[in-house]
């Protein structure tokens, strides 16, 4: 859309039809006239986009015309822009903020004539100071200081603003990307708004929209070169890594075991920082702050021997958390205490018990009880729903088209139904959550591959490069030749593989 749309402002400046002073203009009343210059393309209207009190700015209204009028109250303090849309909602650059605008009383009545001295006058009140800006809260989309819900379905996208844990308000999106899913809702340019991460289904394409109060405000498919295909990269989560405030995007290799972190300059990857791990099959299954520093923590799952790893970017060596259980699953962090650590939320999938693990650079903390979470349907992420602090737990259950919070208080969490049925064939989507090991664990096969009579396994994905077609999961195994090694079956060939790190050799 910035291609087709102009910049609203010729001279840059907001027109105001009062005087203005370096200081900003003070309007007499609680309502002022706005206008600019039309902006060129296929303009479909205008976002009004406001900052009362130097608090962040929220798109506050759509107009058709190039004027607006913009209420407040007395001693409030604004500062306004404006972008353009086409159809789609997309919208062109954004102006040049205005010049402050202070809406002050009218003057007192002059005093009638009297033989007294004349009244001091009363002084111009002064405008109130700045509202200290507060940490950004994850998954809030309109800056209430409230987590919300996006709900797809199809490409039908929308936002379902929340407050006191019910839904207040929907705000309509664009169309999603073409056969793509949400696989990220962090705050990427660091605007106190949550933005949208998009994946291709079919060709691992990834499209970033930033948003500013719902509003596109820019779009961007990004450059995943650096990702070989073979190496099965995925997106682990979004998370501030570095703590300046930008949530970073971590995606992670299942077939290396090693991790990347990518860094944003609006809708464009700015860095990229590999980060080594592990040999094999390790996921990513929670990406969060777990020890309140202000930067995020990574918890590593090997696929093969279910051991936990807590591993910081920026320490020399990770921290065993033990090892999961038959049945129990990390299903993500949530910070339910409200302490500014991010705990895990672990369920049993065979028996729906749940448990909250407390976590830092020590290792394991505690485990405390948390109900049964039977019948609720699908995680759906954590987010502090109801502005209290503490972040809450959302379930999804896209048959029943309910969704289910649960509410976290110093004691166990309380489950509340939300007020709005899903549409049929949608469903809350949160962005990346805890890796599905199953099909990854299906892939392996044993056997002896390299002659030493000892066995190895072997990951049919890996080794696919030496057939001529891409091999599906069954362990055609056998040693064809007699030669002391396991040779595989093709569909009418014969391959063997040779162990030389992750490579194999075909004749």
């Amino acid at each position: 859309m910035a291609n087709r749309l102009g910049a609203v402002f010729t001279a840059g400046i907001l027109g105001v039809a009062l005087s203005t002073s370096a200081h900003g203009a003070q309007v007499t009343g609680s309502s002022v006239s706005l206008g600019w210059t039309a902006a060129s393309g296929p303009v479909s209207g205008y976002y009004v986009i406001v900052s009362r009190n130097s608090a962040p700015a929220k798109v506050e209204s759509v107009t058709i015309e190039t004027k607006k009028t913009v209420s407040g109250s007395v001693g409030e303090t604004l500062v306004v822009q404006v972008a353009a849309f086409g159809q789609d909602g997309v919208a062109g650059p954004v102006s040049p903020p205005s010049d402050s605008i202070t809406f002050v009383s009218p003057p007192p009545p002059a005093p009638a004539p009297t033989p007294t001295p004349t009244p001091t006058p009363t002084p111009t009140p002064t405008p109130p100071p700045p509202t200290p800006v507060s940490p950004a809260v994850a998954r809030d989309f309109n800056g209430d200081g409230t987590a919300d819900l996006v709900v797809q379905t199809g490409s039908d996208v929308r936002i379902w603003a929340m407050k006191n844990g019910a839904v207040s308000s929907e705000i309509v999106l664009p169309a999603a990307p073409t056969g793509s899913r949400v696989v990220g809702t962090g705050d990427y340019d660091g605007n106190r708004s949550a933005d949208l991460l998009w994946e291709n289904s079919s060709t691992r394409a990834l499209t970033l929209w930033l948003l500013n109060g719902g509003a596109v405000l820019a779009t961007g498919t990004l450059d995943r070169s650096s990702l070989p295909s073979a190496e099965e990269w995925h997106v682990g989560g979004s998370a501030d890594f570095d703590g300046d405030g930008r949530d970073d995007l971590l995606l992670f290799s299942r077939v290396k075991g090693e991790a990347e972190v990518w860094t944003f300059n609006n809708a464009a990857v700015a860095s990229r920082t590999r980060i080594p791990g592990h040999v094999g099959a390790w996921s990513v299954v929670a990406v969060d702050d777990t020890d309140g520093d202000g930067m995020a923590e990574i918890v590593w799952l090997d696929e093969l021997n279910r051991a936990l790893e807590l591993r910081d970017p920026n320490a020399s060596a990770p921290v065993a958390l033990g090892a999961l259980t038959a049945g129990w699953r990390v299903r993500g962090g949530v910070d339910l205490a409200g302490d500014g650590r991010a705990e895990l939320v672990m369920q049993n999938t065979a028996t729906g018990a749940m448990q909250d693990w407390a976590i830092d650079d020590a290792g394991v903390l505690g485990a405390a009880n948390l109900p049964s979470a039977s019948g609720l349907g699908r995680f759906a992420g954590g987010g502090d729903f109801d502005g209290d602090g503490r972040e809450d737990v959302a379930w999804s259950d896209a048959t029943r088209r309910t969704v289910t919070l649960w509410m976290s208080s110093s004691g166990s969490p309380t489950s509340v139904v939300v007020n709005r049925a899903l549409p049929a064939g949608g469903d809350v989507v949160s962005g990346a959550t805890a890796s599905d090991d199953t099909a990854f664990r299906n892939r392996f096969c044993s056997g002896d591959l390299d002659g030493d009579g000892r066995v190895n396994v072997y990951d049919f994905r890996v080794f696919r490069g030496c057939l001529d077609k891409p091999r599906t999961a069954a362990c055609d195994l056998a040693d064809m030749d007699s030669d002391g090694w396991v040779s595989t079956v093709g569909d009418i060939e014969v391959f063997k593989l040779r162990f030389t790190g992750q490579r194999c050799e075909t004749w």
